[in-house]
């Protein structure tokens, strides 16, 4: 067996719970192996949403706290949520790009009227990483109207995301 691969993990096993697929084989003696694995994080075992490091844990967390504040309001929209698991095809400056938001939330407002927010979660603040992803938010606005994680990302005085999501699904313009 050539082992198991961890998503995003240098040491393995430090982010349970995973979903886990294996591949099978026939040894060359006719014995059944797991020839290779791939594991992924998850949020939690009771919402299966696939999530690549605690941060964005964290930002679900936020987001679910959200939903359900806002279920329980009014005249409040409706919150779907997307866990992309492949790039999208966006069009910057008429080029054809590739982005892979962490999450996207489709609002439904009361009178049916919808409007998409893609919300990204910032683990790191190198100038490399910045710059990357400063490209992959111009791609990303593309898709909806763009939020980071933490709100004011590079900014120390930022308020708390879930704070900052309910002033935003509670003021969204459709």
């Amino acid at each position: 067996m050539r082992g198991i691969s961890i998503n995003g993990e240098a040491q393995g096993g430090i982010r349970p719970p995973y979903w886990v697929i294996l591949a099978f084989c026939r040894s060359a003696d006719g014995r059944i192996i797991c020839s290779e694995g791939y594991a992924h994080a998850l949020y939690q075992l009771t919402c299966p949403v696939p999530v690549d490091s605690k941060l964005e844990r964290n930002t679900l967390t936020a987001l679910l706290n959200v939903a359900s504040w806002l279920k329980r309001k009014p005249g409040t929209p409706e919150l779907s949520l997307e866990r992309p698991l492949f790039d999208t095809e966006v069009y910057v400056n008429g080029e054809k790009k590739y982005v892979l938001p962490d999450f996207i939330v489709t609002a439904r407002a009361p009178d049916g009227k919808t409007a998409r927010v893609v919300i990204e979660t910032m683990g790191y603040e190198d100038s490399d990483y910045c710059a990357r992803k400063s490209r992959q938010h111009t791609g990303m606005k593309q898709i909806g109207v763009l939020h980071t994680d933490p709100p004011k990302w590079l900014d120390n005085d930022h308020p708390p995301f879930k704070k900052h999501m309910y002033g935003v699904f509670m003021h969204l313009r459709y």
